[in-house]
């Protein structure tokens, strides 16, 4: 993608006058290598497997040979099967045998037997599991599968394809579309269009683009995954090449995907599930699931490309303890690098990197560090003469170490696909341990380099050890940002012992969710790119990649003081929440726009820090199993259409099983329509009860979004904090809405690794009403973690009328108190079950005695 000359004259502003020298002489010098190291495009026929002339049992599936190459079908899992070709040339000398797979995305390569049959007709073989069918026809070697009640997940179309010789292959997998009114498509992470995937072709390359909009591609982010789901199952798909290519999903037919990579294997997974859960659970196992993230990442984090000074810093940091506006972290950009190369600190600036990262975490906050993986060529600069020396940076086939403009100037690029050079990087780490940094915010890692009319990265030709396959720039672009997040984490980990990593990522692929966080990048201060931050960061939690979020106010442009308090509601329930902005563009911290707007984003802040044990509990579901932290309503209720087609498809979610949110996303709009699903649902602000499974109206005052809570849900809150280790917790709330529910919580320490070696517990929740109009709610407990509270506050929801009494674990409660439909109660210990009796009929008229006015506020 070239460079505008807009954007360069905006870059030359921030960076400096010889960029845009830099970058018109980095285009000609990358053009002469081009010519010296010229790559070729796919070219020629294409190819087809042609007949089954064999077929060979393997422990573990079959290997088809083929007129023109092998196929492999391999049983990972009940319900889920990979699929590789290669033609007889890739085979040729080696048995006619396929190499081992490797693969940066995968992270699970051992797997229990799973039992199988193969079967043969004249027309086809077919391999079984309990989970999944696949047929192979003899005639063309073309694949189907079917799920275990016959429902086709997968067809061919024009089948396995390919182009070209040796390794410069080109792949082409094309699988059947189901139809708009059968199922929902989603996936390919946070691509800047609706929810469903269909009716575009989608670039797989990395990044930076000048200024993305709705339609966009490519971004930064190549996560070729996808699902198909139906009202009754669910299909996925995940290509596992990360060559540059592109998915065509439905562009050119509306009834076909089409997977393309111009370098490396064709390979792919298949995988069956009942639902969107099942699907997700088996695609996190085989690529990993995120890590456990501290108590202290879900809070607020404040960033501005850039904070200037120490001193303006420290003035960020009052403004929020002076406020009282909770925020645990700040980030600093490139204005706090000496000239920016990264692992360094400008003492003119800043000149007590120490004293400030101490005297923020004295105050509450962490400091999370950028990185870039470019390091300027520099005989000065330790870290470049550490390089080379060290032989870590990428080169052409003829040896010579790349050089391209970023920040700094010409820089060299660290190869992270080399196991010397991740170690080297982590080295570099322990610096910024010794003085406490927090986290790091690896950026411009797509990679990214300047180039005036040219690719904005690093050439074709460039070569990359890739785990000692030396392959080019082609197939290690996409995994690029990935493999630095490793190592930073690797650096995080060996030097942050006893701390969980917050490692956080510009740039991803399949699989990144093992090693950092996301954000959707460089968006923009519209109404537009508000709503485009939900519905990609959605994308990315049906993608694998939850723990990601947008920039709150957006980066480039002015926010209005509307738009960002739409802006902070929304963000206080998403994964990640970053308020970030670009230079020249109007301050975004929350006393920005004034007290009014102050006030509001103060009062969402803080209901974020209060459904911290909420918010956390999720993203341990996602750590276990892979389910999405913030979800489309439709998982809720797949056969419910209007979940998919209606406004609700756009414009509201799910944090959780248990929350749902309605933000306002349109300008001026104090009202909007809501679709809950099907169920009972109470308003969290009024606490009416709603009917879900039709549209209404609801007010949405400037000073709050709508926000639900499903009938029978148990939500734990914690006081206000201004950061989230401020105080001790003494008192567990927990707010209860009547109704039928089951509800699992989760608890550790919040930090460290303890939890790793069972230092947990999960907490098991069952709202049930009785006929009587009376309710019961049982808590069980698994785990031996023990949490710092003892006493626990219980507030009861949607109770008709005043009780007869309240029983705790079978005993009369000391004092509760009832008041419009609202029954409260103290435990001073954890209970196991809670029994609220309603009155009898000749008991209707008598009245309880109040509890201390003291008591009724709390």
């Amino acid at each position: 993608m070239a460079i505008s000359l807009l954007r360069l004259v905006r870059l030359a502003r921030d960076a400096g006058p010889t960029l845009i020298r830099d970058a018109a002489l980095y285009r000609v010098r990358s053009g002469l290598a081009a010519a010296r190291h010229p790559t070729r495009a796919p070219a020629g026929n294409w190819q087809t497997p042609g007949d089954v002339v064999s077929i060979e049992k393997h422990e573990r599936g079959a290997l088809f040979t083929c007129r023109n190459g092998l196929l492999r079908l391999t049983v990972i899992a009940p319900d889920c099967v990979q699929v590789r070709w290669q033609p007889r040339q890739s085979t040729a000398g080696k048995g006619d045998r396929l190499p081992v797979a490797f693969s940066y995305a995968v992270a699970k390569i051992t797997w229990p037997d799973v039992p199988f049959t193969i079967s043969e007709n004249d027309e086809s073989i077919t391999l079984r599991t309990d989970s999944l069918r696949c047929e192979i026809t003899r005639l063309n070697s073309r694949l189907q599968c079917f799920d275990s009640a016959g429902r086709l997940i997968s067809a061919d179309e024009d089948g396995i394809r390919w182009r070209g010789t040796g390794v410069q292959m080109h792949s082409q997998s094309a699988r059947r579309l189901p139809a708009s009114d059968e199922a929902t498509c989603v996936g390919l992470a946070e691509q800047p269009t609706a929810l469903d995937i269909r009716g575009r072709r989608y670039q797989l390359w990395n990044s930076s683009p000048n200024d993305y909009g709705r339609g966009s591609t490519p971004l930064y982010f190549t996560i070729p995954f996808y699902m198909d789901v139906y009202r009754d199952h669910v299909a996925g798909f995940f290509w596992d090449n990360p060559s540059r290519g592109s998915i065509d999903a439905g562009q050119s037919n509306l009834k076909r995907i089409v997977f393309e990579s111009e370098r490396g294997e064709l390979r792919y997974y298949l995988f069956a599930g009942a639902d969107v859960g099942a699907v997700l659970n088996r695609y996190t196992e085989l690529t990993g699931r995120m890590p456990l993230p501290p108590h202290w990442a879900l809070g607020l984090h404040q960033s501005r490309w850039s904070y200037p000074t120490a001193e303006a810093v420290r003035t960020v940091a009052a403004g929020f303890r002076k406020r009282r506006i909770p925020c645990d972290a700040i980030h600093l950009d490139l204005a706090a690098m000496a000239g920016n190369r990264p692992f360094t600190w400008d003492f003119s600036t800043f000149p007590s990197p120490a004293g400030l990262v101490s005297d923020l975490q004295a105050e509450g906050f962490r400091t999370v560090l950028l990185l870039d993986p470019a390091i300027k060529v520099d005989p000065a600069y330790a870290v470049d003469q550490s390089g080379i020396r060290e032989d870590v940076f990428v080169r052409y086939p003829n040896g010579r170490p790349f050089q391209g403009p970023v920040w700094a100037g010409a820089s060299h690029f660290p190869d992270f696909s080399n196991p010397k050079t991740r170690a080297w990087w982590a080295s570099l780490f322990e610096p910024l341990a010794k003085i406490g940094v927090g986290g790091v915010w690896n950026d411009m890692n797509e990679p990214v380099v300047f180039s005036l009319g040219g690719e904005q990265t690093l050439p074709d030709s460039v070569k990359h050890n890739f785990e000692g396959q030396a392959l080019s720039h082609i197939e290690a672009h996409n995994v690029y940002g990935l493999l630095m997040a490793r190592a930073s984490r690797e650096g995080l980990e060996r030097f942050w012992p006893g701390k969980r990593p917050f490692n956080m990522s510009r740039s991803a692929f399949a699989g990144s969710q093992r090693y950092a966080s996301g954000w959707t990048g460089s968006n923009r201060s519209t109404w537009d790119h508000l709503r485009l931050s939900l519905t990609m960061t959605l994308a990315c939690g049906l993608s694998g990649l939850a723990f990601t979020g947008p920039d709150t106010g957006g980066f480039s442009g002015d926010c209005s003081a509307e738009l960002f308090v739409r802006w902070v509601q929304l963000s206080a329930f998403l994964p990640f929440f970053r308020i970030h902005s670009a230079k020249n563009t109007r301050a975004q911290e929350p006393w920005a726009f004034g007290n009014v707007v102050e006030g509001i984003t103060r009062a969402a802040i803080e209901l974020r820090y209060q459904l911290l044990p909420y918010l956390y509990s999720v993203f341990a579901q996602c750590a276990q199993s892979g389910l999405p932290i913030i979800r489309p309503l439709w998982m809720s209720d797949p056969a419910d259409w209007t979940l998919r087609t209606g406004a609700a498809a756009a414009d509201s979610f799910l944090l959780g099983e248990n929350l749902l949110i309605a933000p306002v996303l349109d300008k001026g709009a104090l009202k909007r329509e809501v679709y809950l699903p099907r169920g009972q649902w109470y308003d969290f602000w009024t606490h009416r009860l709603i009917e879900g499974g039709s549209l209404f109206t609801t007010d949405a005052p400037l000073e709050r979004l709508p926000l639900f809570v499903r009938a029978g849900a148990v939500i734990p809150l914690w006081p206000v904090m201004q950061y989230t280790s401020e105080q001790v917790v003494t008192e567990l709330r927990l707010k209860a809405y009547a109704g039928n529910g089951e509800v699992t919580l989760y608890e550790d320490a919040g930090e460290g690794s303890t939890y790793q070696r069972g230092d947990y517990r999960w907490l098991y929740f069952t709202c049930l009403s009785l006929p009587d109009g009376g309710l019961t709610l049982t808590w069980r407990r698994a785990g031996q973690f023990a949490p710092t509270y003892q006493q626990v506050r219980v507030e009861v929801y949607g109770i008709s009328a005043e009780p007869q009494s309240v029983l705790l674990d079978g005993q009369p409660a000391p004092l509760w108190y009832y008041e419009n439909g609202v029954v409260e109660f103290t435990a001073n210990k954890p209970f196991d079950t809670v029994r609220i009796v309603p009155k009898t009929e000749s008991e209707a008229g008598s009245t309880l005695i109040r509890p201390p006015a003291g008591l009724k506020n709390r």
